[in-house]
Order: structure tokens, then C-alpha cells, then sequence
């Protein structure tokens, strides 16, 4: 069984990673919005 710091560095790492890929995405999301704005 695993012990509990291990599982919170786990999660840590988890949580990191979907911030990351959340953030990015809403960039794309944003920079998509800039350019339909300025095009239209």
C-alpha cells in the first residue's frame, strides 16, 4: 500500500499536468477569439 506522501506527489503531479493542459487550451481558445475578432 502505497503511503500518503507518495499518494500526494501522485496527485501533486496529476493536478499539475490538467492545470497545464486547462491553461493551454484556453490560450488557444482566446488567441482563436482574438482572430475571428479581428478578421470580422
Amino acid at each position: 500500500m502505497a503511503t500518503t506522501c507518495e499518494l500526494q506527489r501522485e496527485h501533486d503531479r496529476c493536478s499539475q499536468l490538467q492545470s497545464r493542459t486547462r491553461s493551454r487550451s484556453a490560450e488557444r481558445e482566446q488567441y482563436g477569439r482574438m482572430w475571428r475578432q479581428r478578421i470580422g
